[in-house]
């Protein structure tokens, strides 16, 4: 069974993702998505993908550019279109805030 966690809060100021990571599977997907954007910048990002992998996490890519966030990583970037089509594939979604 394949879970999609939406984070939808910064790291800096919530303990929600932390708190995901204790329930997420290695076989589940997560999406960063309105402050959740701001995590790309955060080390939770790096306990994250150990657990995922880079496939399986997703950035809103209107959310993260309307915060003028910048990286060097290359990050998986979808669209609202994206993120539809992900909800209907996964099994179970969570919402973390």
């Amino acid at each position: 069974m394949t879970s999609l966690h939406l984070i939808r809060t910064s790291s800096f100021s919530s303990d929600s993702f932390t708190n995901a990571l204790t329930v997420m599977k290695s076989s589940d997907r997560i999406i960063l998505l309105d402050d959740g954007v701001y995590s790309i910048n955060h080390p939770i990002l790096q306990k994250a993908l150990a657990l995922v992998g880079k496939e399986n996490l997703f950035v809103i890519e209107h959310h993260y550019l309307a915060r003028g966030l910048v990286t060097d990583d290359a990050l998986n970037f979808i669209s609202m279109a994206a993120l539809v089509a992900l909800t209907e594939a996964a099994n179970q979604i969570i919402t973390w805030q």
